[in-house]
This record gives C-alpha cells, structure tokens and sequence, in this order.
C-alpha cells in the first residue's frame, strides 16, 4: 500500500488532513508564484522589486516597484498627477505635459517623491547618487476619452550623474 489508512479505513496517497503536509504545500506554493512574479503587480507590467539595470530604460507601471541592480536603491511609480499631453487623435500647436509622480528610497538620500514632466523642461531628478530620467509615458490620451488612472506605464532610466 502506498499510503496510510484514516479514520475512515480509506488509504490516502498524501495524507491531506496533515496540517504539517498543508502548510508546507502553501508555502511551496506562494514561493513558487512569488518566484515566477504571477502576483497582481506582475500583471500590470512589472513586479514588485523587480531588479533593473542601472543606466537601462525600463517601464514601470502605476502602483509598482522597481529595485536598481547592486545599488540599494528602489522606485515607485505613484501615480499620474496630472495629463495635458495632446491626445494621439488630434493635431495640436503643442505637446501638452504629463506629471507623475515617483518615490525615490535609499540610494545615498532619504526617501521622497519627485515630480516628473513629459515635456523638455522638468524630466530629470537627481536622488543621492542617481538621476531620475522620465523617458516616455504610455498609453497617450484620446480625445474621447481619458487614461484610466491605473492604466499609466512609466518608462524611467536610473544613471549615474
């Protein structure tokens, strides 16, 4: 027989009423997942803390982290403060301007959000010993309708100045 009889006299093949054999069984399991990043961030874009090279593009969506590789540095994209870019539809004079705004910790500073802009004028941030570089802004508006608020991803470099 391959496995033990119960109470019952069944012979069970993995003892299911074991809570030692259940709970390693979760924890396998969220190991497993966490490892493979199918967790809700993972879906939007980019995983909590997942690692990016230092001086590489990288997008990042609303509400998820992003660790620096061998740095301790980490950054969170917030939130979409505010989005006047011209939308993808229409021909306008001017581009318009987006602000996001991102958390910048560790990294040589303490930790605090910084403002960032699509347009020439405000796209950089030096953090301790990183600059902050907002390099694109996806998806762009439409004129019938808005960017949902969580539908926003970032693509940000992090350098050395």
């Amino acid at each position: 027989m391959i496995g033990r009889p119960d109470a019952s006299g069944s012979t069970n093949v993995l003892p299911i009423d074991s809570v030692g054999v259940r709970c390693r069984w979760a924890l396998a399991c969220l190991f497993a997942l966490s490892f493979l990043g199918l967790n809700g961030q993972a879906c939007a874009g980019v995983g909590p803390d997942a690692a990016q090279a230092l001086g590489q593009d990288f997008a990042i969506a609303v509400g998820a982290s992003a660790s620096i590789s061998n740095t301790e540095l980490v950054v969170h994209f917030d939130r979409v403060a505010n989005d006047s870019r011209c939308p993808s539809d229409v021909q306008c004079v001017t581009a318009g301007d987006a602000t996001v705004v991102v958390t910048a910790a560790g990294g040589g500073a303490a930790s605090r959000p910084y403002e960032l802009h699509t347009d020439d004028g405000a796209r950089e941030a030096i953090h301790g010993n990183f600059r902050l570089t907002l390099i694109g802004l996806k998806p762009a508006p439409t004129s019938t309708r808005p960017v949902p608020a969580g539908a926003y991803v970032l693509t940000l470099r992090v350098s050395q100045p």
